[in-house]
């Protein structure tokens, strides 16, 4: 029996590959990205691993994921493992190539992908504001033209995924000249699962050393803020002790010009301890180890060390420039957490004062923390989304748009959801944008060819549902799209045109297009016009260019 229930299933799913040098492949933005995207049926997913290993494979293979490494290994002398990723197996079906930008030297391997594989979509992921470490780096000129590289690739990738909030407002910035700035969708790492059930031994004792938690790597050094939490130590009793995880990358020569680095900044010896932990087994320990984890980074894109703390319910301070600071922000308990200063006296202070709390007050908060956390960002959430943006591209790629606007439910009625639409507000708004553009038709004068008493009046005025089906569905597929920061997709869209909050998860819930559902509802009333609804997309709390462009080139047309 097929186990994806039938052969018909099969071939409409999106065939996704996810690619990564075998030393990166248990990121955990890629493991949550693996696990969160193979369980949609919609998708065949497939890790293209170069250099993997056996344990990779049978742990692949628990998640009912296939690993393949290329086949051009012994043709190819003298390549690296990331050259490799340019040369997938020939007989791999790829709709869809995803590869982490982690650091340099790596996304640009999809290109020649896309390339040799014309029917396959790239998807970026970016994880790092390269531009902002250049001024902590020992050797920032070997990094100069890093952001700029990144940016070149986003420019040319057909979708951008950006780890975090502070990576996607960066290169939102940087991307929106271009009007490329469309194409990015932002994740928030998730729980992570195997690091939420630890029973931490501190939370009902008071040990007579404090030990402190702090990751990075010998080319962070200063970014990581290593030099912040060793001055603060050096202000703190010796019974503060200072743990240091690196990278299992590190090599010895490197890990021991950090011990240096950092006994010079005046931490004493016996305050000082480094590991290198190789896997989330390793990471179990070491969390049960410490009593706190500390991020003094002067910069950073996310901040993971931070997230496996607070999965583990163990407390955290975060300087507020790491895009995880920018999430603690947003939440009750997290705001408690941040650290606004790199000053080493104020973080010997922060440090001191943790310490000073009961141990069970300090792991209720922790407990709190991830609570709050795991609330306000679902991995299965997030990932069902990007689904629906890769089956999207893979759509318009095939030009099958038809049933992108034929969502679950479609013979069904929400007449009982539509009652309770409230259209004063809309009605008095439409009545004014309709006669801004019958009189003035400022938003399609510009560069139109045709008569504008013509072609153009005449689209705007008819119903939304009169759009081009080809139109519509780029409107409906862009607005689908949820985009957590903002809100500003179709549920705004239903907000904008008058339905309640009940009525939008209801929408949100039980169609598969909600937009169309939407602009369905709204086409009942004699003011969902096209002019009218191009006016709410640009309304400044809304302001979404992109999906007004559609129907302002649709309009514009000759």
């Amino acid at each position: 029996m097929d186990p994806l229930g039938s052969d018909a299933l099969a071939s409409k799913q999106v065939h996704v590959t996810v690619a990564s040098e075998a030393i990166n492949w248990k990121n955990v933005v890629n493991e949550q990205l693996l696990t969160g995207l193979a369980e949609n049926p919609r998708l065949k997913l497939t890790g293209f691993v170069t250099g993997l290993t056996p344990e990779q494979k049978s742990y692949a293979r628990s998640l009912g994921i296939e690993l393949v490494d290329t086949d051009e290994r012994d043709e190819l002398y003298d390549f690296s493992n990331s050259e490799l990723l340019s040369y997938p197996p020939e007989s791999l079906k790829i709709d869809i190539f995803l590869i982490h930008s982690y650091e340099s030297g790596l996304g640009k391997q999809a290109q020649l992908v896309r390339k040799h594989r014309r029917n396959c979509k790239w998807v970026q992921v970016v994880h790092t504001i390269s531009e902002e470490l250049l001024p902590f780096l020992e050797s920032p000129e070997e990094y100069k033209d890093e952001h700029k590289r990144k940016i070149g690739l986003c420019k040319k990738a057909d979708l951008v995924i950006a780890v975090g909030p502070k990576v996607y407002e960066a290169y939102k910035r940087a991307l929106s000249a271009s009007r490329n700035d469309e194409k990015l969708i932002p994740f928030v790492p998730g729980i992570i699962e195997e690091l939420s059930n630890i029973y931490q031994v501190h939370e009902n004792s008071n040990f007579e050393n404090f030990v402190v938690l702090l990751s990075g790597s010998s080319i962070h050094f200063k970014v990581k803020g290593f030099d912040i939490a060793a001055k603060a130590f050096s202000l703190l009793e010796k019974s503060y002790h200072l743990m240091v995880v690196l990278r299992s990358t590190e090599t010895p020569e490197k890990e021991e010009k950090i011990k240096q680095s950092l006994l010079e900044l005046g931490i004493d010896c016996r305050q000082l301890k480094v590991r290198k932990p190789e896997s989330h087994l390793d990471w179990q320990g070491l969390l049960r180890e410490v009593d706190l984890l500390i991020k003094p980074s002067r910069t950073e894109g996310f901040g993971m060390s931070g997230l496996r703390a607070i999965s583990a319910r163990l407390p955290v301070l975060v300087r507020d420039q790491c895009g995880l600071g920018t999430i603690l922000s947003r939440l009750p308990t997290g705001n408690n957490r941040l650290v606004t200063s790199d000053d080493p006296d104020v973080w010997a202070d922060k440090i001191r004062e943790m310490r000073g709390m009961d141990p069970r007050d300090r792991h209720s908060q922790a407990e709190k923390l991830q609570e709050e956390y795991a609330n306000q960002f679902k991995l299965k959430e997030q990932c069902d989304e990007l689904v629906n943006a890769f089956v999207g591209l893979v759509q318009r790629r095939e030009g099958d748009t038809q049933h992108i606007t034929q969502g679950a439910g479609s013979n069904e009625s929400v007449e009982n959801a539509r009652k309770k639409v409230d259209t004063t507000v809309l009605s008095n708004k439409s009545k004014q944008s309709q006669t801004r553009y019958v009189a003035g038709c400022d938003v399609v004068d510009a560069g139109m060819k045709a008569p504008l008493e013509k072609v153009p009046v005449c689209r705007l005025n008819m119903k939304v549902t009169e759009i081009p089906l080809k139109v519509y569905a780029q409107v409906c597929v862009k607005l689908n799209l949820k985009r957590e920061l903002r809100f500003d997709d179709f549920r705004m869209l239903a907000e904008k045109v008058g339905l309640t909050k009940e009525e939008i998860v209801i929408i949100g819930q039980y169609y598969s297009d909600p937009t169309d559902e939407i602009l369905k509802t709204w086409s009942s009333k004699n003011e969902a016009t096209v002019g009218n609804l191009i006016e709410l997309l640009k309304e400044p709390n809304f302001d979404r260019q992109d999906v007004e462009q559609i129907l302002q080139d649709w309009v514009n047309e000759v």
